[in-house]
């Protein structure tokens, strides 16, 4: 999010101005995997596995495949970012 969009103070003002549909997919599931990750710090006092936990793990498997055919796809842009 901080390469795309800078500031977290301004990811709400260009998330509702972001037409990239992949963009705003990656947002949504790092925003979901977020909540449901503290909701299982929540519940990790038990020392169970959590419903949290299991929904956590599946969306964050998600994000992450999403998020490797992301960075694939524009390479050579972080390249460039990276000298």
């Amino acid at each position: 999010l901080y390469l795309h969009w800078g500031i977290p103070r301004q990811w709400l003002k260009r998330y509702k101005a972001c037409r990239n549909r992949p963009t705003r997919l990656l947002v949504c599931l790092f925003l979901i995997v977020l909540a449901t990750g503290l909701l299982s710090l929540s519940c990790l006092t038990d020392g169970i596995h959590t419903t949290f936990g299991g929904i956590h793990g599946k969306i964050g498997l998600i994000a992450a495949m999403v998020s490797v055919l992301h960075c694939a796809k524009r390479f050579r842009w972080f390249r460039r970012q990276l000298g």
